[in-house]
């Protein structure tokens, strides 16, 4: 179906997301229409991100060449762990169902691609936050914008993507909070998760800030608790030994096109790539994958876009369990 074709209000699209958190008391048609909608809705959302990432690549290339990007759109059991998690939230005015990202190599640097992009009418100044002049509680440390669709094609206006700018430290701690939650099966990232990990990816954040020279740190904290943490969790051992294999298509080596399909099988630590050209195919194949693996928390499917597989490793490390600038910051704070 052509998404211009799909009559799909925003109403729809509300009552869609308040059947996920009711997901086990409606039947399995309404489930199968709410997951539909979800899909379509979220694919409405590839014309403002492709927007988003050229914005962003076309700002943050004038302060960094070697800077790195990735953009994606949000997987559906994410979404809908979201919407059970934020009972008031709308699936129509959700920000982050497609995002994307610029890594850069310091703070200086972040700073001036900020400004930049700020200056753009493209980005909503009433949403989007600096997570480095306010880390969120868990220590993350990064900076969201928001851009707002403002073209000319009626079924994506007003959506939003969001943007996240960090320093490749920055993009180093927030790997290895998603490789821990993957394998250790924690869920640190959404506010869960075990005190220890927690406390751990706290101080870890914040010795980083001090190697960076960042605003807000907590001086409040010991380096000894730091010290004791990694023993006791066995961290440096954990982190090097989730080695996953990974297959790429022939295709996805040679060229990449427009969307790569990443899916990565946990309990095999395996990972594979796809490429897709034609991007009703690749979000047709998302959409059944995604449908396929609900209830196995074994996989996780994601439909990414980058400029080559070597960008693809460096902006989404997590899916290659690849925590190797985490560890080397790590043994030089302790």
């Amino acid at each position: 179906m052509v998404i211009e074709e799909l009559e799909l209000s925003r109403k729809q699209v509300q009552k869609a997301g308040d059947i996920f958190r009711h997901i086990d008391s409606v039947s399995q048609e309404e489930s199968n229409s709410a997951f539909d909608i979800l899909s379509e809705w979220r694919a409405r959302h590839i014309e403002p991100l492709n927007l988003a990432y050229k914005l962003v690549k076309r700002y943050t290339l004038k302060y960094d060449s070697k800077a790195f990007f990735g953009q994606r759109l949000k997987r559906a059991i994410s979404i809908i762990y979201k919407l059970e998690r934020i009972p008031k939230l709308n699936l129509a005015r959700m920000q982050d169902i497609a995002g994307c990202r610029a890594i850069v190599k310091d703070y200086k640097t972040l700073i001036k691609i900020d400004s930049g992009l700020l200056k753009s009418k493209a980005i909503d100044k009433s949403k989007g936050k600096d997570y480095i002049i306010e880390p969120k509680q868990d220590g993350y440390r990064g900076i969201h914008r928001i851009y707002r669709y403002t073209g000319n094609k009626v079924y994506c206006k007003n959506l939003m993507v969001e943007i996240q700018l960090r320093t490749e430290l920055q993009h180093a701690w927030a790997t290895a909070v998603e490789i821990i939650d993957t394998f250790e099966k924690e869920s640190l990232k959404i506010g869960q998760g075990s005190q220890n990990w927690k406390e751990f990816f706290y101080l870890v954040s914040n010795e980083f800030a001090k190697l960076e020279e960042l605003p807000n740190i907590d001086v409040s904290v010991s380096k000894n608790d730091l010290v004791n943490l990694v023993k006791e969790l066995n961290v440096l051992d954990k982190l090097q030994s989730y080695s996953v294999v990974s297959k790429i298509t022939d295709d996805a080596k040679e060229k990449i096109k427009d969307f790569l399909l990443i899916r990565l099988n946990k309990k095999e630590k395996r990972v594979s790539v796809s490429s897709y050209s034609d991007d009703s195919l690749a979000k047709e194949t998302y959409k059944a994958m995604e449908k396929e693996y609900t209830n196995n928390d074994d996989y996780d499917v994601v439909l990414v876009h980058t400029q080559s597989i070597k960008e693809l490793k460096k902006s989404y490390p997590n899916y290659f369990a690849d925590s190797r600038l985490f560890i080397e910051k790590l043994k030089q704070i302790l």
